[in-house]
């Protein structure tokens, strides 16, 4: 059996990593939604959806004060997204891993020329 180099190790860990990492701020995302992240850069890899206690408490609230609030006016609340999960946790895995065996094989092509 092949052992594996040090940069392909580390590349498994780095991998590894970011997969954790990112699932969980897309999970943290969803439970704690509205947050910075997701209002200004995760908002599209969420599917969004009506929510309709939040835009009904809204509604109550603005006509208790007096304030006008239109009745088309819903407020909207994160879910799931199997797409917009695959992009931000498994995309960037797999362009850095082909991205990489590209680099080297055009490193290594390039090298080869020289030699003869």
């Amino acid at each position: 059996m092949k052992r594996l180099n040090g940069w392909v190790r580390l590349g498994i860990v780095l991998s590894t990593a970011w997969v954790l990492l990112v699932s969980y701020i897309y999970v943290d995302e969803l439970l704690h939604h509205p947050s910075y992240a997701l209002r200004y850069h995760l908002d599209g890899y969420f599917g969004w959806v009506e929510d309709s206690e939040a835009t009904k408490g809204a509604h109550a609230g603005s006509k208790a004060k007096g304030q006008e609030f239109s009745e088309r006016y819903v407020l909207l609340k994160p879910t799931f997204s199997a797409a917009g999960y695959f992009k931000l946790t498994f995309f960037p895995v797999i362009v850095g891993w082909l991205g990489s065996y590209i680099i080297i094989w055009i490193f290594r092509w390039v090298r080869e020329g020289f030699r003869t």
